[in-house]
């Protein structure tokens, strides 16, 4: 009788050879001091994204009459029935079901061929409207990152990843790819070097799309205009060369839309490229999950756009409506004092960190959530207000 043995009871050199014998080829053979840093990014048909943007435009709808509701929501699809589940204090008087029709007819989905139809499809919104609002808890762990590696305060990985996103959209609206549906995703792998302690793109590595589309194109047409009209136009020609690898559909046809989508799963990588813990779709601004998710990008960004590092992750930790923690990692790139002490000294002097005051100083009680429920890289995203930076000064 064969036995197997589990990881854990393996010694640890021979772990370490089992997990490098994993690794895929491209690794193992970069040369010393490169490594690869991916990023990826969902198309707004993906039914993720259908959920986060059914539950800010609940929110809008919701903030656009009365811009002190209280509001949690989830959403949640399966196939051709959608559930809106929550709670709501608000004095607004809102068609929910309404609302969840008009955002799918304008993301396209109107024909269950393509994964859902707005119009027959079964919306069931079981949203409780409360007297009071009785919802405590509310804590959370924020993070936010930005880098000085491309003018959108991201990593270079993330900027194309929600640009090829973006340009999925672009060709399907616009009529140049008539054949695309609305859900897809995109990612990209970036080689780096490291150079005199910082990390320069050497090439694009790999690039993915997999995207739905109708049954009558070939895949072959289908990876040819997808390199064409979508990746040629996003990717730095510098960067490419004849090594770089297309996976354009490499798991053949997709032709019906994914099945399941669930509000909040993707909501901060996808906006911001973090690895933050927190889940805002759904959730008005007082809730410290989404002013204070908002706060660390502000931050991170203002301090990347004052020249003060290279590279930085905040977090900022919530306990209740109270502060519980904060922290700064520069990744030895600060460029202010003797190390990020200093730095985190100089945030705190310019930025008020409280639920209530990052509400008022950014201005979010108002209905701006829906428009970067997908992502946030498209120009018009770039005047939210967690997106334009504040000037961090060393003379205040």
């Amino acid at each position: 009788m064969s036995q197997s043995i589990s990881l854990p009871y393996l010694s640890k050199r021979t772990a370490v050879l089992a997990m490098v014998e994993a690794l895929p080829a491209a690794v193992l053979s970069l040369p010393n001091g490169h490594f690869l840093s991916s990023a990826s990014c969902l198309s707004e048909g993906h039914p993720d994204k259908v959920c986060d943007q059914v539950a800010d435009a609940v929110v809008d709808a919701c903030l656009a009459q009365d811009p002190n509701s209280r509001v949690t929501c989830e959403v949640c699809l399966k196939g051709q029935v959608l559930f809106v589940l929550g709670d709501y204090l608000t004095s607004a008087q809102v068609e929910i079901e309404q609302i969840v029709r008009e955002t799918l007819k304008r993301i396209g989905l109107d024909s269950e061929e393509k994964g859902l139809d707005y119009i027959t499809c079964r919306v069931i919104v079981q949203m409780t409207k409360r007297p009071e609002w009785t919802c405590g808890g509310d804590s959370g762990v924020c993070i936010g990152t930005a880098s000085s590696e491309t003018p959108e305060a991201v990593s270079l990985p993330q900027a194309l990843a929600w640009k090829l996103a973006v340009r999925l959209t672009e060709v399907r609206r616009n009529g140049l790819c008539t054949w695309l549906r609305t859900d897809g995703r995109a990612q990209i792998t970036i080689e780096y070097k490291q150079d005199q302690g910082k990390a320069v793109p050497v090439r694009v590595h790999s690039v993915l799309i997999n995207a739905q589309h109708d049954p009558e194109i070939s895949l072959e047409e289908l990876r040819l205009q997808l390199k064409e009209h979508v990746v040629k136009p996003v990717l730095p020609a510098q960067l490419l060369d004849e090594h770089t690898s297309y996976n354009l559909n490499v798991q053949g046809k997709f032709i019906q839309g994914r099945e399941v989508g669930v509000s909040g799963r993707r909501s901060a990588l996808d906006s911001f490229g973090s690895q933050t813990v927190s889940v805002w779709a759904g959730i008005d601004p007082s809730q410290v999950s989404r002013c204070g998710s908002f706060a660390a990008r502000w931050v991170a960004k203002s301090i990347i756009k004052s020249h003060l590092c290279d590279r930085v992750q905040f977090q900022v930790a919530y306990a209740g409506k109270e502060l519980a923690s904060v922290a700064l990692d520069s990744f030895g790139t600060c460029k202010v004092g003797k190390d990020d002490s200093e730095l985190l000294s100089l945030v705190l002097r310019h930025f008020d960190l409280r639920p209530e005051s990052l509400v008022r100083e950014m201005k979010l009680q108002r209905p701006i959530y829906q428009r970067s429920a997908t992502f946030s890289p498209r120009e018009d995203d770039f005047d939210q207000p967690w997106e334009v930076p504040k000037e961090v000064s060393l003379d205040l």
